[in-house]
């Protein structure tokens, strides 16, 4: 049976599912890694993989990007938005 490489958490979601890992107890030595062990529960296992598609990341980049659009809106707006 070959050893899975693992790591710590990196991104946003990544620390989510660590911080379900160690909550749930199936974290190794108290420190959550990534991917997850096996014996984990299923809503880790979930977790994992919603964590895999970044939509939090794309959502907050998203906003940002929209606040910032009407930052520069208001900005070049000669009559102040009024």
């Amino acid at each position: 049976m070959t050893q899975t490489e693992t790591r710590p958490p990196q991104s946003l979601e990544e620390y989510f599912v660590g911080a379900l890992e160690v909550n749930s107890g199936c974290a190794q030595h108290g420190e959550a890694v990534i991917p997850q062990p096996s014996e984990c529960p299923q809503s880790v296992q979930n977790m994992y993989g919603f964590a895999q598609t970044h939509a939090l990341t794309i959502i907050i980049v998203a906003v940002f990007a929209l606040v910032l659009l009407e930052v520069v809106l208001l900005a070049l707006n000669p009559r102040g938005g009024h």
